[in-house]
């Protein structure tokens, strides 16, 4: 079975990696700087108010009502970023003082410190949610996170590498069940979504450059995360039940999550294009291949059970 493959722990190369991508790692920090767009959260909150004041917008109107599925994936979106003290302190744990990956962890910080008030604004604002239940919520996850752990340098590449684009997949489909009569929602939401592209666009970077230096390494760090990969947020009161109707509308689940892994694993990595791999490297990309198959069947079996109970 190749979920009995044991992976070798990786924490023994780090002081390498982090050695040898410095010049890539700053670099990526570099360009990710001159891609910044300035947003105020609280911009978008005075927008709403005065469509409000202006009579432009009517909150009570049928047409600005988000649905239940959209509602969930605002509430696991917005309290999985407002757990980002727990993030940043497991990006740091392993870093030098000095090191530009030091630099690039203050950076997606301040980056990821805005998303949760941006989004926390335009809901309160539009009446969208419950804060007090919101807040109740976030005070249980954060008593309790269930924040990743990758176990070496390599791993923090490759988990927020998967992780980054999850997020801007679920944030984008969301954004786009918004009621267009919230238009100032949609662009909120909009401006978040930038912020994960260009970390997603650092993390891939990254990852590349690790796939270059120490592709048999890398290839095992890759599998170690697929094998034990899943979105942060496992804390968030009800977060099973509010999962599965996320993905029962299409906003995020299995099927994204192998599109992602088909376009950064396979496609921008190139696991099964790699050459002179070791033989637990090997192993690690056959296993990913038959993980990736097994996703593919689950896929297509739950399709043909859709379309089954459609006809009947």
């Amino acid at each position: 079975m190749a979920d009995k493959l044991k992976l070798p722990e990786l924490s023994e190369h780090d002081e390498m990696f982090l050695r040898e991508l410095s010049g890539r790692i700053g670099e990526l920090a570099s360009a990710h700087i001159a891609s910044e767009k300035e947003y105020f959260p609280y911009d978008f909150v005075d927008e709403i108010d005065q469509a409000v004041a202006d009579k432009k917008l009517d909150l009570e109107a049928e047409d600005t009502r988000i649905d239940e599925p959209t509602r969930q994936a605002l509430i696991v979106n917005l309290l999985t970023e407002e757990g980002l003290p727990e993030y940043t302190s497991t990006i740091q744990r392993r870093l030098p003082r000095d090191h530009p990956l030091l630099e690039w962890t203050h950076l997606w910080t301040a980056d990821e410190g805005r998303h949760a008030p941006t989004i926390s604004g335009v809901l309160h604002s539009t009446h969208q949610l419950n804060m007090r239940d919101l807040e109740r919520m976030r005070m249980v996850m954060m008593r309790n996170p269930d924040t990743p752990q990758p176990d070496s340098i390599v791993e923090s590449f490759i988990y927020p590498g998967i992780q980054e684009p999850a997020t801007k997949v679920s944030h984008r489909n969301t954004m786009v069940r918004i009621p267009k009569s919230l238009v100032v929602v949609r662009r909120a939401l909009g401006f978040v979504i930038g912020d994960e592209v260009r970390h997603e666009a650092f993390y891939a970077g990254a990852s590349e450059a690790a796939m270059e230096l120490d592709p048999s390494i890398t290839t095992i760090a890759v599998a170690r995360q697929v094998k034990a990969f899943r979105m942060p947020g496992k804390s968030i009161p009800g977060f099973g039940e509010r999962s599965i109707i996320i993905e029962d509308a299409g906003i995020f689940g299995l099927k994204q999550l192998r599109q992602i892994y088909e376009e950064f694993i396979v496609e921008r990595l190139g696991v099964y294009r790699a050459e002179k791999l070791s033989p637990t490297a090997e192993e690690a990309r056959d296993f990913i291949a038959k993980r990736l198959q097994l996703m593919d069947k689950i896929i297509k079996r739950r399709t043909e059970n859709i379309t089954e109970a459609t006809v009947s």
